[in-house]
């Protein structure tokens, strides 16, 4: 008399067998399905959207003040005047960098904010 499941290297009747007891060991009962799978795939996805919403309330945004802004887009200008310079006159371009460097009242000689984190 011949064993039903003889393992991975048995082959002809007894290889089919095994993958029908296989098969037959992953059937889940439909009441299961439905009063405990069911209900616990719902709960992990309504703690997931949960999740997100609370993160989402307790992300703080960055606060940017006014000054800090202006000196970016000060320091931005200068930049775009240096690299596309070469589109406008000679004079323009004085003006512009004159705008800039002034000793007296020029935008970039002021001092910098200080960074914190240095």
């Amino acid at each position: 008399h011949k064993p039903l499941l003889r393992g991975s290297r048995g082959t002809g009747e007894t290889g089919r067998l095994s993958t029908m007891a296989a098969e037959e060991l992953l059937v889940l009962d439909p009441s299961i399905r439905n009063w405990v799978v069911l209900p616990l795939v719902m709960m992990m996805l309504c703690m997931g959207i949960l999740r997100f919403y609370i993160q989402q309330l307790l992300k703080s945004d960055p606060v940017v003040s006014a000054d800090d802004i202006k000196v970016k887009q000060t320091v931005a200008r200068a930049q775009r005047l240096r690299r596309f310079g070469r589109f406008v006159t000679l004079r323009a371009y004085a003006m512009r960098k004159q705008y800039f460097i002034r000793k007296e009242g020029g935008v970039l000689k002021k001092d910098p904010p200080v960074n914190p984190m240095s």
